[in-house]
């Protein structure tokens, strides 16, 4: 699994399995997680725990985060470090570059009846549950909670204009994951080789 750091154990002998996957923001420029970032990872590790869940999924590369370390390998050691999460239950993907990527990866992990719980910020929310709903097989129980932090009116027009850029590159519903694997690789720009390495490998 190409750029994909992965932990294997459950923590539970059940069939149906519990994922919390934490979408990180951007690290400091000393590598570190920024404020956001460890609110959302924070929170990951109190719904991993409250929960008895089977694993934490930390999630992005070292494309877009001021850092050269993958920030799915920042989160994960932060989360190993400050609260203690054994190395076994955490998964770190370093492949998704955005929300989109966020949500096409995880699928690849989840079996009819998986539960997903996904940390994200306030207002991120909105747009998560659109495109997580989209991508994610409707079997799939799908949980998103945000974190509080400030949100100006740039940021929430970003939020507007991301999710139409997303409803316009992903028109129709009930995509297979080839089919989604197609329109990431050949038109999304942050996989498409416009910006960074043009996706390639396994579309699971």
């Amino acid at each position: 699994m190409a750029n994909a750091s992965v932990g294997t154990a459950s923590r539970n002998s059940e069939i149906v399995m519990h994922f919390v996957l934490v979408l990180s923001h951007m690290l400091q420029r000393d590598g570190s997680l920024n404020e956001e970032s460890t609110k959302r990872a924070s929170r990951g590790a109190e719904i991993f725990k409250a929960e008895n869940a089977d694993l934490i999924i930390t999630s992005g590369g070292s494309e877009r985060v001021h850092g050269e370390k993958p920030i799915a390998h920042v989160t994960r050691d932060f989360l190993i470090k400050k609260y203690g999460i054994r190395e076994e239950h955490l998964i770190a993907d370093t492949r998704p570059r955005d929300t989109v990527g966020d949500a096409y990866f995880a699928s690849e992990r989840l079996d009819a009846g998986s539960k997903m719980t996904v940390v994200t910020s306030a207002y991120h929310v909105n747009r998560v549950e659109h495109i997580f709903n989209f991508c994610l097989s409707d079997l799939t129980k799908l949980k998103v909670t945000g974190v509080d932090h400030p949100a100006g009116r740039e940021l929430i027009a970003h939020e507007k204009k991301s999710l139409s850029e997303f409803k316009a590159q992903f028109p129709t519903q009930g995509l297979s994951r080839t089919e989604l694997f197609e329109i990431l690789r050949t038109k999304h720009p942050l996989y498409n080789g416009e910006m960074f390495t043009r996706l390639e490998g396994a579309r699971g």
